[in-house]
C-alpha cells in the first residue's frame, strides 16, 4: 500500500485536511510505514517511497514520519541480509537516505522516525544505534520504558539522550485503550510524567482512543500539562475537563460513573470516590451504627440516581460509553438495593441481591476495580 499513489478524490480530501489544519495551527504530519515489505538494498525502492511523498507534499504537507515499528525483526530478504547484516544497519542507511532526499525536496521539510524498537531504556544496542545515525535535527518517537509507560521522567528522558543524541518525542500510549485494554475506558486525567520533563523532551504527542468524544476529556487534562506542567494538577484539570465535556449541570452527575473510568496503564485503581464511601459505611456498619451506615449508602445511592439520570440522555458522549454504562446502571441497582438487603437480612432479599452481582460480573466493561461480592460480604455475610 505503501507504494500506491492516492486517487485524485482520496488527495483532494487529505489536502482539505491538512488545510484545516493550518488554519486551527495544528502542525499535520503524514507518516508513512514501508518496513514490512521493503527491499532496503534495492535503490527504486527510495525512489517509489518518495514518489509517494512528492504526491503528498503536492497537497501541502510538509512534516513526514518514517515508521519502522511492529514489525519483523529480521530482515526478510537474502539481498538485504548481504548488503546490511543486520536490520539496524538497514534501518540507518534507510532514514538517513530519505531524508536526504526529503531535504533535496525541500529544505524546511521535518521528519520524525518511529525505530523498530521504541520503548525501553535508550542504551540499547539499536536505538543507541540508529539515534547516533541520524542527524540532529531528525525526531526519535519513544513511548517511554513501556510500551505504554506508568510514568516519564525527566532523568529517563536524559539518559535517552544520553546514549542516542537525541531527545526523545514522546509517543505517549495514553489515553488509547486497543488491543487487551479495549474494556476500559480511559477518561482519568494524565498523571506520572515529571513537571520538568519538558526541558528533557521534544516533546510529547497523545495517542487517543477511537471514542472522540471520550477522548476530550483526558486530552483536556493533557493540554493543561503541555501548556503549563510545572503548574499542573491533575484532578483540578480532570474536574475542569469533565464540566467542558457535559457542562456545569452535569457535571457532578457525570463525575460520579467516570469516578469509575480511570482504570489504565497509569493506574491499576479505579473509583477512588466510591471506595472512600463504601469504607466509611462499612466501618459505620462494624461498629454498630446502622445510622451512619444507612445515611452514607442512601447519599450514595442519590448521587447514583442522578448519575443514571444522566445515562438516560441521548448525546454523542452517552452513545460512546454505553458498554459502560449499561454495567453501571446494574451497579446503580445493587447500590439501591443494599439498604434493603442490609436491615432485612431476608433471604430473599440477599438472593436479589447476589443475582444483580452476577449480572454485573458478567459484563467485561471495566468498572469498579475491586471485588463488590467480598466488600459486601464484608457486613450482609455474603458467600
Amino acid at each position: 500500500m505503501w507504494r500506491e499513489l492516492y486517487p485524485p478524490e482520496e488527495l483532494s480530501r487529505l489536502a482539505q485536511l491538512a488545510s484545516l489544519a493550518a488554519k486551527l495551527f495544528v502542525d499535520f504530519h503524514y507518516c508513512i510505514a514501508p518496513g514490512l515489505n521493503i527491499r532496503y538494498s534495492d535503490p527504486a525502492e527510495l525512489e517509489a517511497l518518495m514518489s509517494k511523498i512528492r504526491q503528498i507534499y503536492g497537497a501541502g504537507v510538509r512534516n513526514f514520519g518514517l515508521l519502522l515499528d511492529d514489525i519483523g525483526e529480521e530482515l526478510a530478504f537474502e539481498e538485504d541480509r548481504a548488503a546490511f547484516g543486520e536490520t539496524i544497519d538497514a534501518h540507518c542507511d534507510l532514514a538517513c537516505r530519505f531524508y536526504e532526499a526529503l531535504k533535496n525536496l525541500d529544505s524546511g521539510i521535518v521528519l520524525t522516525v518511529c525505530p523498530m524498537q521504541y520503548f525501553g531504556k535508550g542504551d540499547e544496542y539499536y536505538i543507541s544505534s540508529l539515534g547516533r545515525s541520524l542527524p540532529p535535527e531528525v525526531r526519535v518517537f519513544w513511548t517511554g520504558r513501556d510500551i505504554c509507560s506508568r510514568e516519564l521522567t525527566s532523568q529517563q528522558a536524559a539518559h535517552f539522550t544520553r546514549h542516542t543524541l537525541h531527545r526523545p518525542l514522546y509517543w505517549d500510549n495514553y489515553p488509547v485503550n486497543d488491543a487487551e485494554m479495549y474494556n476500559e475506558m480511559h477518561l482519568g486525567p494524565l498523571i506520572g510524567r515529571d513537571p520538568d520533563l519538558y526541558r528533557y523532551a521534544q516533546g510529547l504527542i497523545a495517542n487517543c482512543m477511537e471514542y472522540c468524544e471520550c477522548s476530550k476529556i483526558p486530552l483536556t487534562t493533557i493540554a493543561d500539562y503541555l501548556w503549563d506542567s510545572e503548574g499542573y494538577d491533575p484532578e483540578t484539570s480532570w474536574a475542569y475537563a469533565i464540566e467542558q465535556a457535559v457542562g456545569k449541570q452535569d457535571a457532578a452527575a457525570f463525575a460520579v460513573f467516570a469516578d469509575h473510568l480511570r482504570t489504565s496503564c497509569l493506574l491499576d485503581n479505579n473509583s477512588p470516590s466510591m471506595q472512600k464511601v463504601f469504607a466509611s459505611v462499612a466501618q459505620s456498619f462494624r461498629a454498630g451504627n446502622i445510622g451512619a451506615a444507612l445515611a452514607g449508602v442512601s447519599s450514595y445511592i442519590e448521587a447514583t440516581a442522578q448519575c443514571v439520570q444522566w445515562i438516560k440522555k441521548d448525546s454523542a458522549l452517552n452513545r460512546e460509553l454505553s458498554k459502560w454504562s449499561e454495567k453501571f446502571l446494574v451497579f446503580s441497582d445493587i447500590v439501591a438495593k443494599l439498604p434493603e438487603a442490609a436491615l432485612s437480612g431476608e433471604k430473599s432479599d440477599i438472593d436479589e441481591l447476589l443475582a444483580l452481582i452476577d449480572a454485573y460480573e458478567a459484563k467485561p466493561a471495566v468498572l469498579t476495580k475491586f471485588n463488590i461480592r467480598q466488600e459486601l460480604g464484608g457486613f450482609l455475610g455474603l458467600s
